[in-house]
């Protein structure tokens, strides 16, 4: 039995390797410091049944899997399918270095395999921490960030590979171990499991890159389908503008000759007051760009109907070379977030400003905004495969046009403010 420091070591190691991992591939659901105290004391508890209750390969193996699955899960924004996934991993991962351990070991001190553990139990341990603490990053790094769900059956086929490597090792250790082999058949050996290891992780890294390349295609889909939903909204409001501005103009018509009919002073005040109601109603945003103007009247519109104060200046620019598409991308998804922001706080209001400088033209959005965004934006939506896409749209738009996106967040008077500079000569 090794000493009881060194199983401290041992022990505290795994914890901070399965820590990096989790906090590589997963967001945290809990504060970063409870979930690494958390993370240290459960591996201090696998500590302590391994060193006074008992110590089975196969029950430590399989207490390592439940103790990764509880980290994953509860301490990290994860999905059952997902932790039971890399929970697994992880145990693969760990068996497989301290397999590999024993055969170099077994190497360096012309050894029997199967002695190492009696005999170079520490030196042993700290190579096979190094080679886990290896295949931990580098699975971490070519791992996509994970914050959508995958398809359970991908994930069952992606760990035949690494199961049956586990148990062809394993066997092979077995018939193996008791033998004298040449140093010769050392190195046969070691090589032989070092491409089993490559082999796995090419397997993993291919998986992981054709998710990223479905991740990106998805996106680009919903992006495509949002903006042509846009689009076509857009033209249908155009022309419901264009009727009610017919009727407006038509019922004042009506209105006038209705007063001539009558000599009463108060039916004359009261078609008076409903002309100028009529009056007001049509009036709107007009900057000199149709696009916009239908954009900024559209969010005027939602902005009285849910309480919300919207103020605007588009005198300075009104940004005309920015084509029809673009401008909906940028604008639309903009004042959308601004409205859902703004009728969600408490002073609900919304300000735009365009302005002009040089050969760039720029939009300022600010809006009431009582909760602090996310520093990279991120929707806090449950579904952020369908959500979350309007920034990432407007960032592709602005870049066409060589521009730029720029976003602060007042606390103290609670005001989300974003502007976004483009270049107006761009084609």
């Amino acid at each position: 039995m090794p000493s009881t420091l060194f199983l401290v070591f041992t022990y505290l190691t795994e914890a901070l390797i399965v820590f990096y991992y989790a906090k590589s591939i997963y967001e945290y659901k809990k504060d970063a410091k409870i979930s690494f105290a958390a993370t240290i004391l459960l591996y201090a508890l696998l500590l302590i049944i391994y060193k006074f209750i008992f110590n089975i390969a196969l029950l430590n193996a399989l207490l390592v899997f439940i103790v990764n699955f509880v980290i994953f899960y509860f301490l990290f924004k994860s999905s059952v399918k997902s932790s039971l996934f890399h929970s697994a991993a992880l145990v693969f991962m760990q068996i497989f270095s301290e397999l590999l351990a024993m055969t170099v070991t077994g190497v360096a001190f012309k050894i029997s395999s199967m002695n190492v553990v009696e005999e170079r139990y520490e030196f042993g341990t700290v190579i096979s921490r190094l080679i886990y603490l290896s295949l931990a990053v580098i699975i971490a790094r070519i791992t996509t960030k994970l914050s959508g769900k995958r398809h359970m059956g991908k994930w069952f086929a992606l760990g035949v590979l690494p199961f049956g490597s586990i148990v062809s090792i394993a066997s092979f250790y077995t018939l193996i171990g008791e033998m004298e082999l040449t140093t010769r058949q050392f190195y046969i050996c070691i090589i032989a499991i070092s491409f089993i290891l490559l082999a796995n992780i090419i397997v993993y890294y291919v998986y992981e890159s054709s998710e990223r390349n479905s991740q990106k295609l998805l996106e680009l889909e919903l992006e495509q389908h949002k903006n042509k939903a846009d689009m076509q909204y857009l033209t249908l409001l155009e022309e419901k503008n264009q009727q009610m501005q017919i009727m407006a103009h038509d019922y004042k018509n009506h209105l006038f000759a209705l007063s001539q009919m009558s000599d009463s002073p108060e039916v004359k005040s009261y078609i008076e007051k409903i002309s100028g109601e009529i009056q007001k109603a049509g009036k709107g945003c007009d900057s000199g760009n149709h696009t916009l103007d239908i954009l900024l009247n559209k969010h005027i519109t939602e902005s009285e109907r849910k309480g919300i104060s919207f103020e605007y200046d588009v005198k300075l620019a009104n940004l005309g070379f920015v084509e029809e598409y673009d401008l909906v991308t940028i604008v639309g998804n903009l004042l959308d977030n601004a409205l859902e922001a703004a009728e969600q706080s408490a002073e609900k209001k919304i300000t735009l400003n365009t302005a002009k400088v040089n050969t760039y033209d720029s939009l300022t959005v600010t809006n009431s905004c009582d909760t602090p965004p996310d520093k990279n934006l991120k929707t806090t939506k449950k579904n952020k495969q369908m959500h979350g896409l309007g920034i990432k749209s407007i960032q592709k738009a602005v870049k066409k046009y060589d521009g730029e996106l720029e976003w602060e967040y007042d606390e103290s008077g609670k005001l989300f403010s974003i502007t976004i500079i483009l270049l107006s000569k761009a084609v």
